[in-house]
């Protein structure tokens, strides 16, 4: 059951206990009433009587004392008159049965009204000749007493009605904040934060929606800080930080996205771009400006690949980039190698007259299903037989059914193992080796 409810139930029911003590007091002080009316009344009729039978006494007329109580027992509020001699021998006997139509049984028996019964001497002189006995009718104190109580309970219910509704009514807008407060918190559950404006004036109820209100202020800040949080590192896991492009793991996220285990056509070409000398840029220069070139080459990067809408450009590291170009072709991802190329090498000789950069492509083309390192290794090959021959250009090869990663014949590894020397590529390790003996002289 929902508080409304219950503080409604409770006031409902206090309500009726004050409305029900309230009429059963009135309903006594009325029936106490009613009974000393009846006392009086019997009482004055029985006086009245008597004086008014003591004129008769002197001739003993009994039919005109008959008379006389008969128009009196006709008005109706007495149900019974008694007329007695001295030696108790009833003379006059007028009664009436108590007839309650108006007034329900059960009101009659919770309620019992006892009728009063009052008596007077008939006097003859000095001597007493009779005595009148007047019981009085309950059935008028009945109907009036019904009448009274019918009328309280009904307004005493019209009351408690109204009570209820406007309390009802003042309730429902006292308990809104917390209904409020109740909707804030799911909304927290759905990571949804709005404040509360309205701020209530009862002090107990504000207390509860300002520190919902801070509660929420808080949690929000505490989202959008892990939330930023979150973001920088999704972009240092996936972006480069220095061009602001893809880095290696969104490259290959890409490859097996697009290519990796698809079923049907699957067409593109892979290229690797890489600028040479960065190192002796970066010793006489500074490395700020080899940064610098490295951003502007990105910016040269993508502006070429504005146009293929589908191409993905990352930087693997130093000066290496790679590009997926999907659904295009040799000739496609050839123009773009050498608009890229011829860019670079016009920009260098602007902006760097007396640093030698150089820069050379290498790529792939595919028309199957293949992994990263299958594009890498083969874009890698035509890439290292691009700088071999001193081309300044791109180099293309295809991707055949079944192909390696590694050269298959004789001329490419021949070419591969020279590059590798040319480059200084090659690393020797070696350790001096000295006498047991004589430990100062190498053997």
């Amino acid at each position: 059951m929902t508080l409304f409810r219950q503080l409604l139930l409770y006031a409902c029911i206090t309500l009726a206990c004050l409305c029900t003590g309230l009429w059963l007091g009135e309903l006594k002080r009325t029936r106490d009433f009613l009974v000393n009316q009846l006392e009086s009344h019997a009482q004055d009729t029985a006086t009245a009587l008597g004086l008014s039978l003591t004129a008769l006494t002197s001739g003993v007329d009994v039919p005109a004392m008959e008379s006389m109580i008969s128009a009196l027992f006709d008005r109706g509020y007495s149900r019974q008159i008694q007329l007695r001699d001295v030696e108790g021998t009833l003379l006059i006997d007028r009664q009436a049965p108590i007839s309650l139509a108006r007034v329900p049984a059960w009101f009659v028996r919770l309620v019992p009204l006892t009728a009063p019964r009052a008596t007077s001497l008939v006097m003859d002189g000095w001597r007493q000749a009779g005595e009148v006995s007047v019981e009085s009718h309950p059935g008028y104190a009945y109907q009036t007493l019904w009448a009274a109580a019918r009328d309280q309970a009904l307004a005493f219910a019209l009351t408690a009605l109204a009570v209820a509704v406007l309390g009802g009514l003042g309730l429902r807008s006292l308990l809104k904040p917390l209904g409020r407060v109740e909707e804030q918190a799911l909304a927290l559950c759905d990571r949804r934060f709005f404040i509360q404006e309205t701020i209530p004036r009862t002090r107990e109820l504000r207390r509860v929606v300002l520190v919902m209100n801070r509660m929420t202020t808080r949690i929000r800040e505490m989202f959008d800080e892990q939330t930023a949080v979150a973001d920088t590192l999704l972009q240092r896991t996936y972006q480069d930080t220095l061009t602001a492009t893809g880095n290696r793991r969104y490259l290959e996220g890409q490859v097996k996205t697009r290519l990796a285990g698809k079923k049907g056509e699957v067409k593109g070409s892979f290229l690797l771009v890489k600028v040479g000398d960065l190192q002796a840029l970066n010793l006489h220069k500074g490395y700020q400006a080899g940064d610098q070139l490295l951003r502007e080459i990105a910016a040269i990067i993508q502006q070429v690949c504005h146009d293929l809408p589908e191409a993905v450009v990352s930087r693997l590291g130093g000066g290496d980039f790679a590009l997926l170009l999907p659904n295009a072709g040799e000739g496609t991802a050839a123009r773009a190698a050498d608009a890229i190329l011829d860019h670079i090498r016009h920009h260098a000789a602007t902006s760097l007259p007396d640093a030698d950069i150089v820069a050379a492509g290498g790529g792939v083309v595919y028309e199957r299903p293949a992994s990263f390192g299958d594009l890498l290794a083969r874009a890698d090959t035509a890439l290292g037989q691009a700088l071999y021959n001193n081309y300044g250009g791109s180099v293309f090869g295809p991707l055949a059914d079944g192909d390696s990663a590694m050269p298959a014949a004789k001329g490419e590894w021949k070419g591969l193992l020279e590059y590798v020397l040319a480059q200084r590529a090659v690393t020797f390790h070696h350790q001096p080796t000295v006498s047991h003996a004589d430990r100062e002289r190498i053997l």
